[in-house]
């Protein structure tokens, strides 16, 4: 099937889109699903961090939560019901309508996002399935030839960020795993975000700096130096957590959320993230001396154990699926991989720290693990999520008691962490 809209129907039945009118100001529909992506981001987000030995993690809810929004195209009953309520949007409205609206919304920003649902050669599909795909998420399921034409549909959506999609990332090409002729349904999804800061870093300005694991152990990261650089602060007092948001042109900002003291709590971080109130919290915008390690992250994870953990375990074993097809259909597995870049232009992302603040010099270092969100400024849709514990994985272990690597950077003025 070729990726162009469907000719003629032989469905009677209406689409989402002509059956639907939720009367739900625009505006308000996309925070509403923001809300959602968030919720179900963070479940992800944290049933990753539970599982993985990588020390960064970057995922994009909105990536796979359109994955599991077209599978709900063709679901049918219970697992239609599971599906939209593991997204949190059960109670919404008009969901897959809303959803097309908010990626036209993000689509005028620098976001290109895809998904598509590769069936097994020879597999009828239902019409109405095919019509709902493109005309809700711009998609048509495809018959799986094999893993390259799955990597080249990646490499084309995500301009070229994400390469070889399933050598890296999927188990289903080792000997010992199905062939891929043989799956009956295999959810990929893809995007890639390209942000410019509103003001860029100078990259001459660009040094060797430390980045503290923890309080005896660091490593040398690039770090990128903006003397006057403006920025937005909250500090949310309950966790002792400083926040902070820089802003691209165009309509996104990533927010950085690192703890003043202790260790890094994403739990309690996704516990209490409302980006709505945070961004209504936001101090005005003043210039300070920031310090912001360049990234090149890099994660991928077939979804199917973390999804079963979030009680979408049916989906792999007796979904009802009718919707797509004659049955029995089965998922047998989602992939997703995302990769995100940090340097002094912006963040080029696809799927994609310590603080010391001197409230006299107005000093703010990104120098120990955190957490952060790329989040669209209008819906506060989070593009991508994930925690930084050392931007240089690769790198030497520096510690404590080597004074002659640490020099004069494990001192206060420098932005050395003190954790409880």
């Amino acid at each position: 099937m070729s990726p162009s809209a469907p000719e003629g129907s032989s469905s009677e039945e209406e689409s989402p889109e002509q059956e639907c009118r939720s009367g739900v100001p625009r505006r308000e529909a996309q925070k509403a699903l923001g809300v959602a992506v968030t919720k179900f981001g963070l479940e992800l987000l944290q049933q990753l961090l539970s599982r993985s030995k990588e020390p960064n993690i970057v995922v994009s809810p909105l990536s796979v939560a359109l994955a599991l929004s077209q599978l709900a195209l063709g679901a049918a009953n219970e697992t239609e019901a599971l599906l939209l309520h593991s997204l949190h949007v059960d109670k919404v409205a008009c969901y897959h309508s809303q959803m097309k609206s908010l990626l036209q919304h993000l689509s005028q920003s620098a976001l290109a996002v895809a998904t598509r649902t590769y069936l097994s050669p020879g597999f009828k599909v239902n019409r109405k399935f095919i019509e709902d795909s493109w005309n809700m998420y711009g998609s048509e399921p495809a018959p799986l030839k094999d893993a390259e034409d799955v990597n080249r549909w990646v490499e084309e959506v995500t301009k070229g960020r994400v390469k070889n999609f399933l050598d890296q990332c999927s188990t289903l090409m080792e000997p010992q795993s199905l062939p891929l002729q043989d799956l009956l349904c295999h959810q990929f999804s893809a995007d890639h975000t390209l942000g410019v800061w509103r003001t860029q870093f100078d990259p001459r300005m660009t040094t060797t700096e430390l980045f503290y694991l923890d309080r005896n152990t660091a490593v040398a990261v690039d770090m990128m130096v903006g003397p006057k650089y403006p920025l937005r602060l909250h500090t949310l007092g309950e966790l002792n957590t400083q926040v902070a948001r820089f802003q691209f042109k165009g309509n996104m900002s990533l927010l950085t959320f690192v703890p003043l003291v202790g260790q890094l709590n994403v739990s309690a971080i996704a516990d209490h993230f409302n980006a709505s109130e945070l961004y209504s919290r936001f101090s005005r915008e003043r210039p300070m001396s920031v310090k912001l390690p360049k990234l090149n992250l890099e994660y991928s994870q077939d979804l199917r154990e973390v999804f079963t953990a979030m009680g979408l375990g049916e989906l792999f074993s007796g979904p009802n699926l009718s919707g797509i097809g004659p049955g029995p259909l089965l998922v047998s597995s989602v992939q997703h991989k995302s990769t995100m870049e940090v340097n002094e232009q912006g963040a080029e992302a696809a799927a994609a720290t310590s603080v010391v603040i001197s409230r006299s010099s107005f000093f703010f270092s990104l120098n120990r693990p955190f957490f952060f969100a790329l989040l669209d400024d209008t819906s506060h849709t989070p593009l991508f999520l994930g925690v930084v514990t050392n931007p240089s994985p690769g790198a030497p272990l520096i510690k404590k008691d080597d004074p002659d690597k640490l020099g004069p950077r494990f001192s206060k003025q420098h932005g050395h962490p003190n954790p409880k």
